[in-house]
């Protein structure tokens, strides 16, 4: 005798196998999407400082002055400096023929953006004006320049809240 269709058992083992499948591939895409979340809650610490850092190097490896402002008109101005928790940083570079020449850090955010620039801009021979500039790094959510015994601190706050620090001297 023939008999078409399955048993009860057959049924059900078919139907705990697909189960045990869906709960399997259910819990690997959890971990997929929470792991993609932490990479990217990491991607200013893992692409963006490192660059920033580059950047600050150069830069500051070749000042052999700076001075910190809380604002652009006041960097320009030379009014008004800071010790601490300033947005603008002035750098002086000695040239070799005597002469002098200055470049201005500068962190800048839209109030409505949750992150800002931090911009280098080269300024005119008199440091009154902003000839040229370029971005160090867009990925920012606050940046502060202050002293401490004499060396320069840099605070740079990734979009997720991580801190990085970074410290230089000037040359003098």
């Amino acid at each position: 005798m023939f008999r078409k269709g399955f048993t009860l058992i057959e049924m059900t083992a078919v139907l705990i196998l697909a189960m045990m499948i869906a709960a399997t591939s259910t819990t690997m895409i959890s971990q997929q999407v929470s792991f993609y979340s932490r990479l990217s809650a990491q991607k200013f610490v893992l692409e963006e400082a490192p660059i920033a850092n580059s950047m600050m190097v150069r830069i500051l490896s070749q000042a052999d002055a700076f001075r910190i402002h809380g604002s652009r008109a006041n960097a320009l101005a030379d009014t008004n400096g800071l010790v601490a928790n300033g947005t603008v940083l002035v750098v002086g570079f000695a040239q070799p023929d005597g002469s002098r020449e200055f470049g201005l850090i500068e962190f800048t955010r839209d109030p409505a953006a949750s992150t800002g620039d931090l911009v280098f801009s080269k300024l005119s021979e008199d440091a009154s004006t902003v000839v040229s500039s370029w971005t160090i790094t867009g990925g920012a959510s606050n940046v502060t320049f202050g002293i401490q015994n004499g060396i320069l601190i840099m605070n740079m706050t990734g979009p997720n809240g991580g801190n990085i620090q970074y410290a230089a001297s000037s040359s003098l």
